[in-house]
């Protein structure tokens, strides 16, 4: 009997850096298991693990499907903001700022907020542009980095 797993997540992360951790053998290493694995149609390889009683700790796998990224996913609050997830770091650490009266945590929600802003601004949306191209330029026209929409942004699709 043949058993598929497919499921879909969404990261906020550039996407080379998620291709990346899920395609090279040692960044698959870090975060699952040691492994022989190649993004090579067909190619088998296994994962390796330590021996279990009645398991000898390897799992035997080929590649099926090898499909890079090539379309930009707006769902759940990205449809609101471009940035919800920084948006939302900072705004807890300024209302953990004024609950707490702290001129220190000010500070460092200040230099958070900026440090934020300089890399969503350097780094993020130049790689996100060379990736996505005029997809991501339309989403940039509609969704504000920083300030919530009131209502869902709809992807325009040719």
């Amino acid at each position: 009997m043949k058993r598929d797993l497919r499921f879909e997540v969404v990261y906020k992360h550039p996407i080379e850096k998620v291709w990346r951790a899920l395609t090279d053998s040692k960044a698959i290493a870090q975060w699952l298991m040691e492994n022989d694995f190649e993004p090579r149609l067909g190619h088998k390889f296994m994962f390796h693990s330590k021996p279990q009683p009645g398991w000898d700790g390897k799992s035997y796998c080929e590649v099926t499907e090898l499909d890079p990224p090539r379309r930009l996913v707006v769902q759940g609050p990205y449809r609101f903001v471009r940035n919800p997830m920084y948006l939302g770091a900072g705004t807890a650490l300024a209302g953990a700022a004024l609950f707490f009266q702290s001129l220190p945590l000010v500070g460092f929600t200040a230099l958070f907020l900026l440090s934020t802003h300089l890399f969503v601004r350097w780094y993020e949306e130049p790689t996100l542009r060379r990736t996505f191209g005029e997809v991501y330029q339309a989403y940039c026209r509609k969704v504000a980095r920083w300030r919530p929409r009131l209502s869902p942004y709809h992807e325009e699709r040719p």
